[in-house]
């Protein structure tokens, strides 16, 4: 509660002051202040949602996340020296540093995941309104049910290769042993 209306506060004084106007300004402003942060979430999300119904939108998801995994993957297989630096930088300066090089692979495997899922099921996330039949609301429920399952297994999925990509690193750079004891 505290953090929140402090939050709020600095907020309005970034807003307020002459870097208010800038680009960094109005990050920081929304990054202090939950009811903006959540609302651009919510923004940003719908946006992905309503793009994946382009069929161009959902190759170029799929195109990435394959180049961030394998890129991913090289690093960890061929720069493990790097890949060590790079966690024992980020722990210093992050408590839980060392996670936030995995968070790459795991948020673009899920979403190459949903956007794979999306090219099979195409029409999943349509707001046809016009469409006033009797079982409307029960297919509504059907395919948000399906949505659902899509989004569970490509989280699913996204853990999977994270874990699979953290046992890679520990495995090649001999640090197993330490949480083997």
């Amino acid at each position: 509660m505290i953090k929140d209306y402090l939050g709020k506060k600095a907020s309005e004084a970034i807003e307020s002051s002459k870097l208010g106007d800038t680009k960094a300004g109005q990050t920081a402003a929304s990054y202090l202040d939950t009811e903006k942060r959540e609302a651009k979430t919510y923004d940003n999300f719908a946006i992905v949602t309503d793009e994946m119904q382009h069929s161009y939108y959902r190759r170029r998801i799929i195109v990435i996340a394959l180049a961030v995994n394998l890129l991913s993957w090289l690093a960890v297989l061929f720069l493990n020296g790097l890949v060590s630096n790079l966690v024992l930088a980020a722990g210093l300066i992050f408590s839980k540093g060392g996670l936030l090089l995995i968070l790459p692979a795991f948020s673009a495997t899920m979403m190459g995941i949903y956007a794979l899922f999306r090219v099979l099921f195409p029409t999943l996330e349509s707001n046809d309104e016009d469409d006033a039949s009797v079982m409307q609301s029960y297919g509504r429920q059907e395919d948000s049910l399906k949505v659902w399952r899509i989004w569970v297994v490509s989280c699913g999925t996204a853990a999977v290769n994270a874990i699979l990509l953290v046992i890679a690193y520990l495995y090649i750079s001999g640090d197993w042993q330490q949480y083997a004891k």
